[in-house]
């Protein structure tokens, strides 16, 4: 089942509350909106994990010049370079 047979399905399922909810007519509408809210959830869903990962590199930086300004040992900073070639 592909993601849109998933979402007709859900949409005959709750078909009263999807047109109440969104005041939908018809049902290319309720399914248009259905999809938007699907594609927003996942657009927040990236953004928490990208605003995560750049609070996790910034506290990596973050504690690896504090301890370097106390003088603590500090491994040499990890580059990793890739080519599709």
């Amino acid at each position: 089942m592909d993601e849109l047979d998933a979402t007709k399905t859900v949409c005959l399922k709750y078909r009263g509350q999807i047109t109440q909810k969104f005041q939908a007519p018809d049902w290319s509408a309720a399914l248009e909106r259905l999809n938007w809210l699907s594609n927003f959830a996942v657009a927040t869903q990236r953004s928490k994990v990208m605003s995560a990962r750049f609070f996790e590199r910034t506290l990596n930086q973050l504690e690896r010049l504090q301890r370097m300004r106390l003088g603590q040992p500090v491994l040499p900073k990890l580059e990793v370079r890739h080519s599709l070639s």
